[in-house]
């Protein structure tokens, strides 16, 4: 069961997230309905939301010129292998940091809660009309994906893509991360 406090921080959270509020803004509203509302800072919000959730961000070392993430073989490295460049800046803190939610917990989460299973139903009990074009399922990519079987290490499956109604498609984009490297 969530306490008053709890429940202010979710709400300001969604709110912050919904409404892309800053930092400042943040610190701002805090300031002005602290009166009725306790309202933690966004770092302790954010930490509270993840302890609420399950949910832990993972933070990663990265190269600055985003040539790797210091993980794996990389994760002992002090340097870039690749551009030779210092993980670490003066006082020791890493240059570039790539933040990461995991996906399976998030995933986990939706298929929790039946609103949301609801919504990602969707997909599968959509009709498609040719020649209309509603959504992204309507388009021709994604009608063309339904006719592929889906292949492992060269063996060819009897199923198709998206013939599972739980069947999920994940897209993946980046802000401020560059994910390969260009080609020079």
């Amino acid at each position: 069961e969530l306490d008053q406090s709890d429940l202010d921080n979710v709400k300001m959270f969604a709110l912050r997230l919904d409404a892309n509020l800053s930092r400042r803004t943040t610190r701002k509203f805090a300031r002005a309905f602290r009166d009725r509302l306790h309202i933690e800072t966004v770092y302790l919000m954010h930490c509270r939301i993840a302890l609420l959730s399950g949910i832990m961000l993972e933070r990663y070392d990265c190269c600055r010129n985003s040539c790797v993430a210091f993980l794996g073989e990389y994760k002992e490295c002090s340097s870039c292998p690749k551009c030779q460049l210092s993980r670490w800046n003066e006082m020791d803190k890493p240059y570039a940091i790539c933040e990461y939610l995991p996906i399976i917990p998030r995933l986990q989460g939706y298929y929790q809660n039946p609103e949301m299973v609801e919504k990602l139903l969707y997909r599968s009990q959509q009709v498609h009309v040719p020649g209309v074009y509603n959504d992204f399922f309507d388009g021709l990519h994604y009608q063309e994906l339904l006719k592929t079987s889906i292949s492992t290490e060269d063996v060819l499956l009897a199923r198709k893509l998206f013939e599972d109604p739980r069947d999920i498609a994940l897209g993946l984009l980046g802000d401020g991360v560059q994910v390969f490297k260009k080609a020079k």
